[in-house]
Order: structure tokens, then C-alpha cells, then sequence
């Protein structure tokens, strides 16, 4: 099962918003006893798990990502799945449109970038065949959460632009919550049997989609 979430989001706000939407992901996720919580992204409160290794592991794969943002020159004006708006069934940025010609050149010349986030959740389960490596068990993938990245240029010192930036991008991110909760509410039937009383019964992954150079983190709790 697969979920995508289209985020537009300046710099300033990049790693809050990024936060925001990785938490509440992971809360919905979160099967054993735990300790919720809640943040505020702007004025749009998320769901947290009040668990602080959980929490770190946010903030590193979160700090990867902005630094990749602010330092790879492969993150600019085009995707690896092509332009922003091009008509590639693959390109997840295909929805992105301009309201004239010249926005396409404007968000060009202000170094607009582009980066696409993956949250992946595994079941542990035994091999029928063993390999000749003597492999019992294997990571069997059953959900991928997209994270679409638009980072929009910072915005300008007049107050009320900021304002009206600031209220649109509180209005979005709380969309992207409620539609994180009815998509968790409306898909059940694809988890995997829980067999295990941990915190997170299943492993995961969150990584940076097309970076050949990092293999992603995996947090493995079926031991």
C-alpha cells in the first residue's frame, strides 16, 4: 500500500512542517502502549509518541534531508523524475502547474528545489526455503508513505506577504494531518498480523528517494 503527500514549504519552515508530518505518521503506526503527545506546527497541533529515542531518530533523518537540500546542486530546479509540471506518469511532481510562462523561469532563477521523502514500514517473516547463506528470515515491505517536497523561495519582508504565506502554509499542513488520519482510518486491511508487544512491532525506513550515496535508516525491533 502506498500513500503520497504533496508538501509546498519555504526553508524557514522546512524541517518543522517535515517533523510534523514524519510524527504523525509514526504515531499512526505505533501499535504497543505508549505515551502519546502533541506538538504545534504553527497553530495546527500534531500527534507525537512521547518516546525520545523515537523523537532523535526524527530529528537526524530530518537534519539529512535539509542538509542534502542546502548542499546538493542536484536538488534545484528539476527532480529526477524530470521538470515540475512535465507530463512523465512517473514524475511526482507532475502536479505541480504555473499560473503564466513566466513563473516556470521565475521559480528557476530563485533556485526552487525539489526532494521526495520515504517512510517504509516491514514485516519480519520467516523464509520458507532457506537460502545457501542460511537466511531464516527476511523484511517484507507493506506500506510506503511519499513525502513530495516543493521548497518555495523565502518570502519577502512585507508583513502581510508573510502573513498570508504563513496562513496558507498552517492551512496545508493541518490538510495534510487530517488526510494522514483518514487514510490510516480508511486502509486496515493491508497491516500484517502484530505478534509482538514492543512499541513498534514492525521496522522502518526514512530516507531521501534517488540519493544512490545513503542507504536509508532501518530500525529494527524484531529481533
Amino acid at each position: 500500500m502506498e500513500f503520497t503527500l504533496d508538501l509546498s514549504v519555504d526553508r524557514e519552515n522546512l524541517e518543522d512542517a517535515l517533523k510534523a508530518l514524519i510524527s504523525t505518521i509514526l504515531f499512526y503506526r505505533t501499535f504497543g502502549a505508549i505515551v502519546p503527545g502533541t506538538r504545534d506546527f504553527l497553530e495546527t497541533p500534531y500527534p507525537v509518541i512521547d518516546n525520545e529515542e523515537i523523537e532523535k531518530e526524527i530529528s537526524e533523518r530530518v537534519g539529512y534531508v535539509l542538509n542534502k537540500l542546502d548542499h546538493d546542486p542536484m536538488s534545484s530546479s528539476t527532480t529526477p523524475f524530470g521538470s515540475p509540471g512535465g507530463s512523465n506518469s512517473t514524475n511526482p511532481y507532475a502536479n505541480i502547474t504555473f499560473d503564466d510562462d513566466n513563473a516556470h523561469q521565475q521559480i528557476k532563477e530563485e533556485n526552487a528545489r525539489f526532494a521526495q521523502l520515504s517512510i517504509k514500514f516491514y514485516d519480519r517473516k520467516r523464509v520458507k526455503r532457506p537460502s545457501w547463506f542460511g537466511k531464516l528470515e527476511e523484511d517484507v515491505q507493506w506500506e510506503t508513505w511519499l513525502i513530495n517536497v516543493t521548497l518555495v523561495p523565502q518570502q519577502g519582508k512585507d508583513q502581510d506577504q508573510r502573513q498570508q504565506f504563513y496562513n496558507q502554509l498552517n492551512g496545508q499542513v493541518e490538510n495534510l494531518i487530517f488526510e494522514i488520519s483518514n487514510k490510516v482510518d480508511s486502509h486496515k486491511d493491508h497491516i500484517p498480523v502484530i505478534t509482538s508487544a514492543e512499541l513498534m512491532p514492525f521496522g522502518y525506513t526514512i530516507q531521501l528517494v534517488g540519493n544512490q550515496g545513503w542507504t536509508g535508516f532501518i530500525k529494527k525491533l524484531l529481533e
